[in-house]
């Protein structure tokens, strides 16, 4: 059976309390996937949400190994032989189906045969694959650690407590051995779980006040990125602007949040016309340089992936790249130990929430003004540079809490009623966080929040980032009862164990 290791001690107590740790091992990842595959007598993928494409199914057919595989997502379309019935398909989430299946494979062997046959010659044949599943088994012991290139991380700066950090962390748990590079670090300032990374930094790190405020090195961030010189077979480069032009003796995979906002979207991200303020004004004067540096930048990597369709687009657009999408992982799981947040605790249970840096076109401020005077209360988490301006502006319903770790977030959203997202997005990743807790979004009808946010089953959409279209969601909302299992299911599908998964997977194909 395929399983995913995060969850491995889940699955010990489930099977503990079953009664049946003397009848299932555990084997964990296996540094010759080919004969764990040519030694089972039936392969069972039992995702309960749908899979985008079904690798480790193709996998188990290129093998010719008999498969009872989920009816759902990517995975019909892979197992679907017509009338030659390659493996037996279920509905995802029904057991007794499961079971059934099970069964029926293994109490007709002959049957079971044959349709590994099917599957093997449809593996070759109409999935591509080839004569052999070398390719595959090489991406698999790739991603066990056998033969494994050396691969870096590369990220703009790690000065914040962000998505985009969040990501850096996800990609060090698929490849836990790789270094990371880049520009600014702040200890202080990002996730603490950096202190245990080996880190490389360019120059300017010596400077602490770039540290603290990364935007002020703009001008020099272009410089700095050229210090940065990678030896590694492969980096793997977290960009929102910088970390895919930094050089490299190896083949460069971009994972990209978005093509740098203050080059393509200068307007958005500084909230207003840039020549109406100093700041805006400079970035006008170097605008002409920077996409140049840019787009030679861009030229260096070897394949890039897109957060979400939003970036694919923008992507394309700027660069005239074809991405391929691949959505990050929520990080802030609802098991883990829980840290009461005072600001929330003066609150009371039931208020609602924010999770955002506080930049102008994140619409914070929009969210507070919806507030005032409604008989709802909201907690804003988040820093940002118009942190004072929010607070000074707040009512007294509304409290704004800084620098929360992941034990006080979890308490955060477990305590919340739900979540509010008013921001432009590239990619809607506080709904997947809140939807861990079985919390609904009530969001912005734009942007990444429409890969990440079904309507009616994790969230609600308003189509203004206005006070008065979030102040109507919100009373709108009032009445509405969710589903919290439907929640979790949705959300489920952007595990950080697929994530890892799939940028290994295309990784090895660099790699190989």
């Amino acid at each position: 059976m395929f399983g995913h290791e995060q969850h491995e001690w889940e699955i010990r107590r489930e099977i503990e309390q079953l009664g049946l740790a003397d009848h299932v091992e555990l084997a964990g990842f296996s540094d010759d996937p080919a004969a764990e595959l040519d030694g089972m007598a039936l392969a069972i993928h039992a995702s309960p949400v749908p899979e985008p494409y079904g690798q480790v199914v193709a996998e188990a057919m290129a093998r010719g190994v008999p498969l009872v595989a989920t009816d759902a997502g990517g995975v019909p379309e892979i197992v679907d032989g017509g009338p030659a019935r390659v493996g037996w398909l279920v509905p995802p989430g029904d057991v007794d189906a499961l079971a059934a299946a099970i069964s029926a494979a293994l109490d007709d062997p002959d049957e079971a045969e044959r349709r590994g046959a099917a599957g093997w010659e449809r593996a070759r044949t109409d999935l591509g694959i080839g004569p052999s599943t070398d390719t595959l088994v090489q991406v698999w012991r790739t991603v066990a650690g056998r033969d494994r290139p050396r691969v870096a991380i590369a990220h703009d700066y790690l000065t914040q407590r962000g998505g985009a950090e969040r990501v850096v962390l996800a990609l060090l748990r698929a490849f836990p051995d790789a270094t990371v590079h880049t520009t600014l670090y702040d200890p202080d300032g990002t996730f603490p779980e950096f202190r245990d990374v080996d880190i490389r930094v360019s120059p300017l790190n010596r400077v602490g006040l770039l540290r603290r405020h990364h935007r002020a090195a703009l001008p020099v961030l272009a410089f700095a990125s050229h210090w940065l010189r990678i030896d590694a077979d492969l980096v793997v480069a977290s960009s929102s602007g910088w970390a895919h032009g930094f050089p490299t003796t190896g083949r460069k995979l971009v994972y990209c949040h978005a093509p740098a906002r203050w080059l393509y979207q200068s307007e958005r991200y500084l909230g207003g016309d840039p020549r109406r303020s100093p700041r805006g004004l400079a970035l006008m004067v170097l605008r002409g340089p920077l996409r140049r540096w840019d787009r030679l930048a861009t030229a260096t990597a070897d394949a890039y992936l897109a957060n979400s369709h939003v970036v694919r687009e923008r992507i394309l657009e700027a660069y005239d790249i074809e991405a391929e999408v691949l959505p990050p992982p929520f990080a802030v799981h609802a098991t883990g130990e829980l840290e009461s947040v005072d600001e929330a605790v003066e609150l009371g249970a039931g208020y609602h929430l924010v999770v955002s840096r506080l930049l102008p076109y994140k619409n914070v401020d929009q969210v507070v003004k919806a507030f005032r005077g409604l008989p709802e209360r909201l907690l804003v988490v988040g820093a940002g540079p118009l942190l004072e301006q929010l607070r000074e502006a707040a009512p007294d319903n509304v409290r704004i809490a800084t620098n929360l770790d992941d034990a006080q977030m979890r308490w955060a959203y477990a305590h919340a009623r739900a979540l509010v997202a008013a921001s432009h997005e590239d990619f809607g990743l506080t709904p997947l966080e809140a939807g861990a807790f079985g919390r609904p979004t009530l969001a912005l009808r734009a942007g990444g929040y429409l890969d990440t946010i079904a309507e009616g089953v994790n969230g609600a959409f308003f189509d203004e980032p206005t006070a008065a279209a979030i102040r109507a969601a919100v009373v709108a909302d009032r009445d509405v009862v969710w589903d919290e299992a439907a929640i979790r299911a949705h959300v489920e599908a952007f595990s950080p164990d697929r994530f890892v998964e799939r940028v290994r997977a295309a990784a090895a194909r660099l790699a190989s």
